[in-house]
C-alpha cells in the first residue's frame, strides 16, 4: 500500500467552510497532533502520515463550471477554495510483524451540500499470512483504478488533478468488506494480485447508489515498467426521484424497453488496463476503463488518457 506524502502547495483562506467541516478538519488536526506524540515514544509503534493541499481556483465563465467527482459545483468566475483542497491524515499501529491496523480521515469539498465535510476513508486490520499473502478487513480503497490508493491526496500528484474523464466513471472511494493480497519477486519482476469484495454507498447530488463489489486486479513491475489489468462486477441499486418517475411512465406506457431501464439490483462491470513508465527523466502514465451496465439508465462510458512527462 503506497503512503501518501504531504504536500502543501499554496494556502489559503477557506470563505465557505461549514460548521461540520471546521469540526471535522479541527478533529482531525487534533487526532494528527495526538498520534504524533504518541508516536514519538519508543513504546508504541504508530506511524502518522498524511496530505493536505490548500489551493484558489477560478476561470474566465460561470457557464461551464469544472468540478471534481461528486461535486455539485466546481469553479467559476469568482474565486474558490473547495475545488482542490483537502486534508487527509492516516495512522498505522502495529500491533506485532503479523497484524497492524490503519485509519484514514480525509476532509473535502463533496456531497449534495457541497460543503467541507469529514470522512472516515480507511479503516482497517492486515494481517500477514506469510511473505506473500495478506488479508485485510474493513473500509478499504476500492481496487477499481490505477491511482485508487493515492487519487485523492491532491497536488501530490503528478497531475494537477487525476482525469475527471476516468475517473467519474466509477464514483466510489472505498468499500466495507476485505480482501486478499499477493505479492511475489520473479527476478527482475514484481507480481502484485488483488482480490476485493464488499459493499459501499455512493452519493452524488441527486442520487444514492447502495452497490454490491468483486473487484480484482493484477500488476507486474519491471524495471521502470508498471503494467496493470482489473476487473469489477456489481450489483447495483440506484435511488434518484428524476430516473424513477422516467422508469415509472415508461413502464406506465407498457413499452418494450421497460425491462431495460432497472433501477434496484441490476449488474454492472468496470475493466481497466493501465501501464506507468518511470524512466530516468521521462514519465508516461496512461489507462483505459470501460463501464458497462444492464440498465440503459446507466450508460455505457469508455474513456482514456495519456501523461507524459519529463523531469
Amino acid at each position: 500500500m503506497k503512503q501518501p506524502k504531504l504536500a502543501i502547495r499554496a494556502l489559503a483562506h477557506t470563505d465557505s467552510t461549514s460548521r461540520a467541516g471546521i469540526k471535522s478538519l479541527t478533529a482531525l488536526a487534533i487526532l494528527g497532533a495526538f498520534a504524533s506524540a504518541a508516536s514519538a515514544q519508543d513504546s508504541l509503534p504508530i506511524t502518522i502520515s498524511g496530505f493536505g493541499t490548500g489551493a484558489i481556483t477560478r476561470t474566465n465563465t460561470d457557464q461551464a463550471e469544472f468540478s471534481r467527482v461528486r461535486q455539485p459545483s466546481g469553479a467559476g468566475k469568482d474565486f474558490r477554495t473547495g475545488v482542490d483542497s483537502d486534508f487527509g491524515i492516516q495512522a498505522t499501529a502495529k500491533y506485532d510483524d503479523n497484524l497492524s491496523f490503519t485509519a484514514q480521515g480525509l476532509v473535502l469539498k463533496r456531497g449534495e451540500t457541497d460543503a467541507y465535510t469529514g470522512t472516515l476513508a480507511w479503516a482497517f486490520g492486515k494481517y500477514k499470512i506469510n511473505d506473500e499473502f495478506s488479508v485485510r478487513l474493513g473500509r478499504i480503497a476500492a481496487p477499481i483504478y490505477m491511482i485508487s490508493d493515492v487519487r485523492n491526496v491532491g497536488y501530490a500528484n503528478t497531475m494537477l488533478r487525476p482525469p475527471t474523464e476516468m475517473y467519474a466513471q466509477v464514483p466510489m472511494d472505498s468499500i466495507d468488506g476485505g480482501d486478499v493480497l499477493y505479492q511475489h519477486a520473479f527476478g527482475d519482476s514484481t507480481l502484485s494480485a488483488q482480490l476485493a469484495a464488499g459493499t459501499t454507498k455512493s452519493t452524488t447530488p441527486g442520487t444514492v447508489a447502495n452497490v454490491g463489489i468483486v473487484a480484482a486486479q493484477v500488476s507486474l513491475e519491471n524495471g521502470p515498467f508498471t503494467y496493470r489489468l482489473a476487473r469489477s462486477q456489481a450489483n447495483v441499486s440506484i435511488h434518484n426521484p428524476g430516473l424513477d418517475q422516467l422508469a415509472g411512465a415508461v413502464r406506465a406506457a407498457g413499452l418494450g424497453v421497460s425491462d431495460q431501464l432497472q433501477l434496484v439490483d441490476f449488474k454492472a462491470t468496470f475493466t481497466a488496463v493501465g501501464l506507468l513508465m518511470d524512466y530516468q527523466n521521462i514519465l508516461v502514465q496512461t489507462e483505459y476503463g470501460k463501464r458497462k451496465s444492464v440498465s440503459r439508465l446507466v450508460p455505457d462510458t469508455t474513456s482514456w488518457y495519456l501523461m507524459l512527462g519529463y523531469r
